[in-house]
């Protein structure tokens, strides 16, 4: 359950951190909030799976500039530190925390105000899917 809470977490903070900057790259520096996500998992009980989609519609992300990134379950929770990194192809997001694997997202689509991601675990294409999760993100004015 903790690994699928932070799975959730890091599609958050995937896509809290997406805008279009003027060359066409995405800028994530901001302020995120989750606009809506699905959830979907072959191996999970539908209980395990709307537990983890209401963990993530509750979820902000904060990017800044060099790189850290800010992510808060719920307004009550504390705050979890990291970072984060765009490819050179501005198509995947990887967010790093504390003690943890990497998360990384797919960026399906990038404008000012909202990001789309997907993610899967596990990551690895090779190996069955147990659970994806998309996820849109809109910045927070």
């Amino acid at each position: 359950m903790k690994k699928l809470s932070f799975l959730i977490f890091t599609t958050l903070a995937l896509f809290t951190f997406q805008a279009c900057q003027s060359d066409g790259g995405c800028n994530l520096e901001g302020s995120w909030k989750v606009k809506s996500t699905d959830v979907q998992s072959p191996k999970f009980s539908a209980s395990i799976i709307e537990m983890t989609k209401a963990e993530i519609e509750n979820a902000k992300y904060d990017f800044t500039a060099d790189g850290k990134v800010v992510w808060q379950s719920t307004p009550a929770a504390l705050p979890v530190e990291g970072t984060w990194a765009l490819n050179e192809a501005g198509d995947s997001l990887v967010l790093t925390f504390p003690d943890r694997s990497p998360d990384v997202f797919t960026i399906t689509s990038c404008s000012a105000n909202e990001l789309s991601t997907t993610q899967r675990a596990p990551q690895d294409p090779a190996k069955e899917a147990t659970l994806t999760i998309n996820t849109v993100l809109e910045r927070v004015q």
